[in-house]
Formats: structure tokens, sequence, C-alpha cells
């Protein structure tokens, strides 16, 4: 169920990204004024990977991986509901559930594995791709994660889009400025499937056009070198 919601959201946020790269002025969106700033805490979901260390008796730690109900099961206690809680919040719970059972139980809950939020960059990047949201991570992060924009990228028109892609918030992010002279107030935290899109610059779209433009001509000169290569070598040249 929760894969399903991720994967719908995550193809029609990729979809309106694709369009807003065309439309360079960002038709039909509405920028939004002030990006959020407000820290959150990570909260599990499915399947999430918790390494829950239990002390003093290390022989119950354990790795589990959340369920599709939300739960994770550990011994004693069986299925213990954990969707949708920090991982404090599940330290402090299965802490009170053992103490009945443990004396001075002591139990750590960490995150091992990030696999039910997620970003997406893509545009002029190296490396476009869907992320795991670990954490707070801004805008800027993300693209540096990625392995930072391309030279065809135009880095101060990059964007944040976020929500339903039929009425999507839009933040304009100064990339460039952020890197080379630190003005980081137009960054943004991300968010759950939000999408990070760095557009390219007009040279770069004068290429792409010229490169499509020429694309059939292209295809038949390189098909016309190929035959004679084959030619040469098979035939006439190769004696």
């Amino acid at each position: 169920m929760f894969s399903i919601k991720t994967n719908k959201l995550a193809y029609r946020g990729l979809a309106l990204v694709i369009l807003l790269g065309v439309v360079t002025g960002c038709a039909g969106t509405r920028p939004a004024m002030e990006p959020p700033r407000a820290k959150e805490l990570y909260t599990v979901y499915p399947p999430d990977v918790l390494r829950i260390d239990i002390s003093p008796d290390a022989t119950m730690s354990t790795t589990v991986t959340v369920r599709p109900d939300g739960r994770i099961s550990l011994p004693i206690l069986g299925d213990v509901e954990v969707e949708g809680l920090p991982p404090a919040a599940i330290d402090a719970k299965l802490t009170k559930a053992l103490e009945p059972f443990i004396r001075s139980v002591d139990v750590t809950v960490t995150v091992t594995g990030f696999n039910s939020k997620r970003y997406y960059v893509i545009g002029e990047v190296v490396r476009q791709g869907s992320y795991p949201l670990t954490g707070e991570i801004t805008a800027w992060e993300a693209v540096a994660i990625s392995g930072g924009y391309t030279r065809r990228g135009a880095p101060n028109s990059a964007r944040v889009v976020r929500g339903d892609p039929d009425e999507p918030q839009v933040f304009p992010v100064a990339l460039a400025r952020i890197a080379l002279k630190g003005e980081t107030a137009s960054d943004v935290i991300l968010h759950e499937n939000d999408v990070v899109f760095v557009p390219p610059s007009v040279s770069a779209k004068i290429g792409y056009f010229v490169d499509n433009l020429l694309f059939p001509i292209s295809s038949v000169l390189g098909a016309g070198r190929q035959a004679a290569a084959i030619y040469y070598v098979g035939g006439v040249g190769g004696g």
C-alpha cells in the first residue's frame, strides 16, 4: 500500500518536472513565497530497517524491517506498532514494554535502512535519480549528493517542485549564489517526494535544439560512414 502511494506521487512529480523543463516560464504554477525552514524529525514507515540494541541482554538485540502493516516483531513482545514514530519514540515505547521482563533495560533504536522516504533530482545534474531522504536535506545538498550540476545547467534557475502536480508548490533555488556567495536564503529543506530540477541554460537549450534538428542528417551520415568502413575492411581495402 505504501509503495503504490509513493510510486504514484513520484511518477506524477517526475512528469511535472519534465513539463517544467520544456516551459521556461513555469506557466500554470504558483511560486511559493517562503520556503519552509522548520526542522522535522525522521519518522519510520515501511519498509525502513531498524537496528534495535537491547542491554543488558544483548542476545535480544536484532535488526528488523518494518512490515507493510507498520509493525515489527520482537522476542517477548511479539508485534509492536512503530509506523509514524521517530526512533526516539520507538526507543521509549520498547523500553517501557520490556521493563516488566528485563531489569534496568536500555533500548537504542537506530534507522539503518532509509527506504520509505525519497526525493528526486533530475535535469542538468551528474547523476539523475531517486535518493533516500535520510533526514534534513536541502536542495543544495541534494544536488551535491547527485554529483553537482553540469556545465550545461542553469543553477540559479533551479527549483523544487512539491505536492499535487495539478497545483504544485514551486520553490526557486539559486544554486550558484549558494555555492559562490553563501546566499542560502533561497535554499529549501526537502520533503518526501520533492523533485529538485536543474534546467538547461539558454545555450544548452539551443544546442539541444540544433542536435535534435540535425539528428536525422547525422544518423544518415553515421550510417554512411559505417557502411564505408565495413566496405573498406571487408572489401577493397581488405585486399
